[in-house]
């Protein structure tokens, strides 16, 4: 009797390694049809950013030639030319002062550790160990 129990938790146990093993072949197998789906997806939109930028050099010259119609075609790439850079200054300005704005990974640390210090030492060590709560500053 012991011994058809024994067999059956040795059976159930062995099915269960069997079932674990297929399906992580599952998991494997989805895995790598999804990457390989990824890297079509990642390398169609490389194929349109390349003729996106082209088209953005197609425009410019758009600019460039209509602005010729009144000014001498000289005159009208420097114009497209300062307009242009005029948008890469300010959107490259934008781009730093959000950079600036950020935190480093130390000055995060040291605030956390700050902010639970504070809060062991108001809540805690002040209401005698019986302190609820908890940091104010836990910022995700």
């Amino acid at each position: 009797m012991i011994r058809g129990i024994m067999q059956q938790f040795q059976a159930a146990g062995q099915a269960l390694i069997e079932l674990f093993v297929a399906e992580l072949e599952a998991v494997q197998a989805d895995l790598g049809r999804s990457g390989r789906e990824l890297m079509v997806g990642v390398g169609m939109l490389a194929v349109a950013a390349m003729f996106a930028f082209w088209f953005l050099g197609v425009l410019t010259m758009a600019g460039v030639e209509g602005l010729a119609t009144v000014l001498p075609r000289w005159a009208s790439a420097l114009v497209v030319g300062l307009a242009l850079l005029l948008v890469a200054l300010i959107v490259g300005a934008m781009g730093w002062r959000k950079i600036k704005t950020l935190e480093g990974p130390a000055q995060t640390v040291r605030i956390r550790l700050d902010d639970h210090t504070r809060w062991w030492k108001t809540r805690m060590l002040a209401d005698g160990g019986e302190g609820a709560g908890q940091p104010s500053g836990d910022r995700e």
